[in-house]
Parts: structure tokens; sequence; C-alpha cells
């Protein structure tokens, strides 16, 4: 299934080169650190997951609240928004 789906996907795989001049400092450091992470373990990623969720943090779209009918960004209100308060 897993390779069914990898086969479907159509995208154009960006290279550094691209990455370099689209994406500014200090992102593109935190990018190369993720690529850095994957080659290395598993465990490497999750802790750029935590650092990368203290350094940028999450954006909110307060129309995506209101089209499910939220009152604030508790995430207690909808399952599928778990930790998008940031807080």
């Amino acid at each position: 299934m897993r390779l069914w789906w990898q086969l479907s996907m159509r995208y154009t795989e960006v290279t550094l080169e691209q990455l370099r001049e689209h994406v500014h400092e200090p992102k593109l450091t935190a990018i190369e650190e993720l690529i850095a992470a994957i080659r290395s373990a598993p465990a490497d990623v999750e802790a750029w997951i935590d650092t990368a969720e203290n350094d940028f943090p999450i954006i909110f779209d307060h129309g995506v609240y209101a089209s499910l009918g939220l009152d604030d960004r508790r995430d207690d209100q909808h399952p599928g928004l778990e930790g998008a308060s940031g807080g």
C-alpha cells in the first residue's frame, strides 16, 4: 500500500539550491538539521521536532476554528486539533 501511494504521488523534488534560494535563515538551518536527523536516528527526529515546535510556533487559522464551530482554541474541543493552542 505504501509503495502504491508513493508511486501515485505527483510531486517535484526540491533541490538544495532551490531551498537556499527561496528559504531564509533560520528556517533553512532547521531544514538542514531535519535532513541530518532523518539520516541519523528516529530519536534525533523527535529531538528536532521538540526544538522546531519551540522555534517555530504554530500559526492559528481562526477561520478553521470558526468553520468547526469552536469558540476558542482549546485542544479539548476538537480531537483533530491537539497541540494547536501552542501552550
